[in-house]
């Protein structure tokens, strides 16, 4: 079976939009991620994510991509363009970028203007699970009162996407994925590390 690139997509995206207003919820992308596969045999929620979110009229820096066989991918299905990390409108983060690698996209990534917040960038991080490892407490619009989720994500990223989204509206926004879920964390969520109270 392959991807419906109208269908699936259109699900996906709906799914994405409904876990970016509820910050820390959890959603299976796992039958969309599968046939994804298809396209590179391993990647398969990270190239659905590209497939959602990517066109013409956005840029794009993959992460932990060292021969460019994926960032290549996701412009021949796209046709977004490659740009350097500081210019980009979506970074993707691959696992093999490490807690290095991860910091370093925070670090570049483009946080907007006061005048045009929206034209910050998204990162797109690739968790080795999502429901496990360590338990982050969220704050925030869109969470009754406080959500404690869980995943596996290394260094310290937190503190690091914290000083990034210190002066609001200007920061990031995160979307996190294993390979058969999402999780959304946008720049109003607040993380700290604990548990619920």
């Amino acid at each position: 079976m392959q991807l419906d690139k109208v269908h699936d997509i259109q699900k996906t995206y709906r799914k994405l939009i409904d876990t970016m207003a509820r910050p820390g919820t959890m959603t299976s992308i796992r039958e969309q991620a599968q046939l994804a596969e298809g396209y590179d045999g391993k990647n398969g929620a990270l190239v659905l994510l590209a497939l959602t979110l990517l066109d013409p009229e956005v840029t794009f820096y993959v992460e932990g991509d060292p021969d460019g066989s994926l960032s290549g991918l996701m412009n021949e299905l796209t046709y977004a363009k490659a740009a350097p990390p500081e210019e980009a409108d979506f970074i993707f983060v691959l696992m093999q970028a490490g807690a290095a690698g991860l910091e370093r996209m925070i670090q570049s990534a483009k946080t907007g203007t006061h005048r045009n917040p929206d034209q910050s960038a998204t990162i797109l991080a690739e968790a080795e699970a999502l429901g496990t490892g360590e338990e982050l407490l969220l704050r925030g619009p869109g969470i009754d009162r406080s959500r404690l989720i869980a995943m596996k994500l290394p260094g310290s990223w937190i503190q690091h996407r914290a000083e990034k989204n210190a002066e609001y509206p200007l920061g990031v926004d995160f979307i996190i994925t294993d390979s058969e879920n999402l999780l959304c964390l946008p720049r109003t969520a607040q993380i700290t590390a604990g548990e619920e109270q």
